[in-house]
């Protein structure tokens, strides 16, 4: 099971293309009746959760049952682009090639190329992103928590059920994403389950976490410049290092950006990340 296959997925990742012709099987158990007794489900209008499983229980508000919970770090915005904006985007996004991904996805990814464990980047090709998208990237400015956001990688992800797509969960690298990742969703509604982390601490860069300020106060609101500032001057008494950086789906299209984090990262003779976005450009159409 575990080589790669023509459809795309490696290791443990499964489609629905590779567990009936290639003998795959998909590893994921799903979630107990446990499970969903104690979940909760978040209310866009509201901003707050209650308990729940199904995924459109929200739209019962106000008329909510329970106590609510405030779930810290985020954000639902509703038609974040008209019906027009979307069907033209996707029109756009179906004129540049789509590349075959694991677990059954279709992907465009613009942005440098990450190593992980050496912790480099290099541009590899990239040139910039679609001229297309950049109305997007710039709206994010009009929403108070992505206020001074910047993109430094661009994933357009189509999830299509007849192949079995889906993402397995995971955190994305705490050493060079940071925590500001905004996600588009096309098409249909789209479901996004948080659950609780229980594997080391040595995954996923999660130790690089204690060395980088929050980028996002308890109120939702980016901090300042000067707030940085303190925070690594608490840490180790340098300011030299604080540079201004700025799913699973239940159809078919989402785009992705994610932002660079604020931490010190080690210099590299590719291109670390803070070199990366000063280097952002749109491509002409």
């Amino acid at each position: 099971m575990f080589h790669n296959r023509p459809c795309g997925c490696k290791g443990k990742r499964t489609c629905l293309k590779c567990e009936e012709e290639y003998g795959a099987w998909n590893t994921f158990k799903g979630f107990t009746e446990e499970d969903k007794a104690k979940s909760v489900v978040y209310c866009p209008l509201c901003e707050l959760a209650w308990s729940g499983w199904s995924h459109d229980s929200w739209k019962q508000h106000p008329n909510h049952d329970g106590k609510p919970l405030r779930v810290a770090g985020v954000k639902v915005l509703l038609d974040f682009v008209s019906e027009t904006e979307e069907s033209t985007l996707l029109e756009q996004l179906d004129r540049v090639p789509w590349d075959t991904s694991q677990s059954g996805r279709l992907k465009q990814n613009y942005g440098p190329k990450c190593n992980f464990k050496k912790r480099k980047v290099k541009l590899d090709g990239f040139t910039g992103y679609p001229q297309f998208t950049k109305k997007i990237q710039d709206r994010f400015n009009s929403v108070t928590l992505l206020e001074g956001f910047e993109t430094v990688e661009q994933c357009s992800l189509d999830y299509t059920p007849s192949r079995g797509a889906s993402i397995d969960p995971h955190i994305d690298d705490c050493w060079i994403w940071g925590e500001r990742i905004p996600t588009l969703s096309l098409m249909s509604d789209s479901v996004l389950t948080l659950t609780t982390y229980t594997g080391s601490c040595d995954r996923y860069n999660l130790k690089d976490v204690q060395s980088y300020p929050s980028v996002v106060d308890h109120n939702g609101h980016p901090r300042t410049i000067e707030q940085l500032q303190e925070f690594y001057e608490n840490i180790n008494g340098d300011t030299n290092d604080i540079k201004s950086s700025t799913t699973n789906n239940t159809n078919d299209s989402d785009l992705n950006f994610s932002e660079t984090g604020e931490g010190k990262q080690d210099s590299s003779d590719e291109m670390s990340h803070n070199e990366c976005i000063k280097k952002k450009i749109f491509q002409s159409e």
